[in-house]
């Protein structure tokens, strides 16, 4: 029987993504720019829901089919995820 000893965590972690500020600062003003949708869910059959009871907005990086209006998390489906416009 072999034993380990723990392993302490590190202070800090040197994230290994470079981004770039102007880039950055160019998609905040064109999300900020734009009007967020109500979440509301989505059936496999494409029915769309009411909106959320709570005032939930989204904006969705990416969605089933790379649909900007699907605001739904998705679930189980031949549709396979892909970036929004």
């Amino acid at each position: 029987m072999t034993t380990t000893s723990p392993v302490a965590a590190a202070e800090a972690a040197l994230l290994t993504p470079v981004f770039d500020p102007g880039r950055l600062a160019a998609d905040l003003a064109t999300v900020t720019g734009h009007t967020w949708n109500p979440q509301r869910t989505h059936t496999c059959g494409g029915q769309v829901g009411q909106a959320a009871a709570i005032d939930w907005r989204v904006l969705p990086l990416r969605s089933l089919g790379g649909n900007p209006e699907r605001t739904d998390p998705g679930g189980p489906g031949p549709e396979p995820f892909a970036p929004t416009r």
